[in-house]
């Protein structure tokens, strides 16, 4: 059927279809068990159901063996009832291309072995979100940091313990034996002449930003447009964010967490503008 369809597609070319979500309500179905009785199917107490958006009857009625349609709670056999609640959900509409698809294929038969009843298109976005949100996130970053900090800590004062433990018995073993007098003489060592091919070391300031610093900027400022109006209220934008110098590099200024902040796109621009001009700005964005 799919292969049809995308056969008539090519002879019925659609109008141009763009992102859309939609949000809707959609009806979940709840076993309840009834108190004192067991059930085989359900001891946990509770199966939830997603029916499709607004198909109320299909919540309330269900298809016997027969055919016929018989009210769930007539049923015996289940020994409890139906609940139905709504839930908010969001429908989405988009188009994609073949290559698309075929990656989503692909990232299908990968979960399989953690999901072999199948995935949807939900159950992978989100999977795939959260992968991403893990790895790029400065929350994670942050906290992953914090425990390669923590590991080494533990490391550290295990290592110390041992050098202890070894310095313990050394001097228990010497003073089992008798001293022997060494003399050691100092050796003076010449620093190594700087060729001219060796490169010097460089005192000039770098504008290159540490992770560690941009992370440590962006949860002190929640990871939000920290620019302020004339009447003192917040931007606030978490769109395209980057890490700006208060006091401008070109001007002088550090990259210590204090000379940065976060500022949108737009009003990193401002700011650049109001610090060096229009025309220079303007003319900078054209070189680049």
């Amino acid at each position: 059927t799919s292969y049809v369809r995308v056969l008539v597609s090519s002879q019925q070319p659609a109008t141009i279809i763009r992102d859309r979500v939609t949000p809707v309500k959609v009806f979940e179905k709840e076993f309840v068990k009834e108190p004192g009785k067991a059930n085989e199917k359900d001891p946990g107490g509770g199966q939830k159901l997603i029916t499709t958006g607004g198909d109320k009857k299909s919540c309330t009625l269900c298809e016997s063996e027969e055919g016929a349609s018989t009210p769930l709670l007539e049923r015996g056999p289940l020994e409890g009832s139906i609940r139905v609640k709504e839930i908010q959900k969001f429908k989405l509409q988009f188009a994609v291309s073949p290559e698309f698809m075929t990656k989503y294929e692909r990232i299908k038969e990968l979960m399989s072995t953690r999901t072999p009843g199948g995935i949807d298109f939900e159950g992978a976005f989100e999977a795939l979100m959260d992968e991403y949100i893990e790895k790029h996130s400065p929350e994670a970053r942050e906290k992953r940091r914090e425990a390669r900090a923590a590991k080494k800590k533990v490391k550290s004062v295990a290592k110390i313990v041992k050098k202890k433990v070894k310095t313990d018995a050394k001097v228990e073993r010497t003073k089992n034996e008798a001293p022997a007098a060494r003399t050691v003489k100092a050796v003076k060592v010449k620093p190594a002449a700087k060729g001219p091919d060796q490169p010097l070391a460089s005192s000039e300031p770098s504008r290159f930003i540490p992770q560690a610093i941009k992370d440590q900027v962006n949860k002190r400022d929640g990871g939000k447009c920290a620019f302020t109006g004339p009447g003192g209220q917040r931007c606030g934008s978490k769109w395209n964010i980057q890490v700006d110098h208060i006091i401008p590099f070109a001007l002088g200024g550090s990259n210590k967490p204090d000379n940065l902040q976060l500022l949108c796109r737009r009003h990193n621009q401002h700011k650049a503008i109001k610090d060096f001009g229009k025309k220079k700005i303007h003319s900078h964005s054209k070189r680049k």
